[in-house]
């Protein structure tokens, strides 16, 4: 299922997919886990979150909603070798 967030729009169903501790959200920091090491889980079907936009936007998104802060944060490095 694919959700959109507009800067217009409220989807209610989004503050329950990303309190499930099964959500995963794709932005890089330092506290950011590689998405490799949860893709070797074959097990656990997870959600992911990608913020659509320019990387300063991307930014902004997330500063500014208290709600992207509660998934667990992963990058991915492998995408670049």
């Amino acid at each position: 299922m694919w959700t959109t967030i507009s800067r217009n729009v409220r989807y209610p169903d989004l503050q329950d997919i990303l309190r499930d501790p099964k959500t995963l959200l794709l932005f890089p920091g330092d506290d950011a886990t590689d998405v490799q090491e949860i893709a070797s889980d074959r097990v656990t079907q997870h959600n992911l979150v990608v913020l659509d936009g320019t990387w300063s936007q991307a930014r902004g998104m997330y500063a500014n909603n208290k709600l992207l802060k509660i998934p667990r944060k992963v990058h991915s490095l492998s995408v670049f070798m």
